[in-house]
This record gives C-alpha cells, structure tokens and sequence, in this order.
C-alpha cells in the first residue's frame, strides 16, 4: 500500500486513515466477512471464496495486515489470518465520536443534505 503518512497530522489521524484506507475495497471487506464466520483462515480458503486471482487476493491480504485489522498465526508451513479486533476498535471509536459530536450540534442535516442533494428529496 502506498504510504498515507502525512506531515502535520498526528499519529492517530494517520493509523486511522490507514484502517479506513484497508477496509475502502469491497475485496477486503469480502475477506474479513469470511474471517468473521470462521474467526481464521487459510490463504487458500479465501482465494475458494473470493473470485480474484492468487496474486490479488495476497495484495488485498498485504494491505490489511500492513493496516493492523489482521494478524496471523503460523501452524508448521500454515499460515492462518486472523481478525484484530483492538485496530478496528479505534476506527469504531473515531466515529461514534464524530457521530456524537455532530448530533449535539442539534442541527437538521436532512434539510442541509436535501439542499445539496435536491434530487434525493423525492
């Protein structure tokens, strides 16, 4: 994955961005909806599952682990990914507080939405 680190934002806007960066493909949200049914999973289940070449699949695998929303486990000459839960916990945050913030402000973002989206009125 290309480099998000940009100067001037902290540390936690760039870990952040990075997980939100992972999870903006529906390829690997495809992956981690198979990691939630079966809490590990082998590089060859998830190739089963999803319909992209081997190489596509280890590049999306690549990005969630450089991202920190997986983890793996080695068995012998197996290797077994895994969910981690505390990376996504932090984005989960991010936005609930965002979402907090903004409903305090008691401001009615449908009549500001419909103003700049006035075809989805009807």
């Amino acid at each position: 994955m290309a480099s998000i680190q940009h100067f001037g934002f902290s540390e936690e806007q760039n870990r952040i961005s990075l997980i939100f960066k992972a999870l903006a493909h529906p390829a690997r949200l495809a992956i981690l909806e198979e990691l939630i049914r079966d809490k590990k999973v082998m590089c060859k289940q998830i190739e089963l599952e999803i319909p992209l070449s081997r190489s596509s699949v280890s590049g999306h695998l690549k990005i969630l682990l450089e991202s920190g929303i997986l983890g793996y486990e080695k068995v012998e000459n197996v290797t077994y990914y895994v969910i981690n839960p505390l990376m996504l916990e932090g984005a989960k945050e991010l936005l609930q507080s965002t979402i907090a913030d903004t409903n305090s402000q008691n401001h009615d973002y449908r009549r500001t939405f419909f103003k700049i989206l006035p075809h989805e009125m009807n």
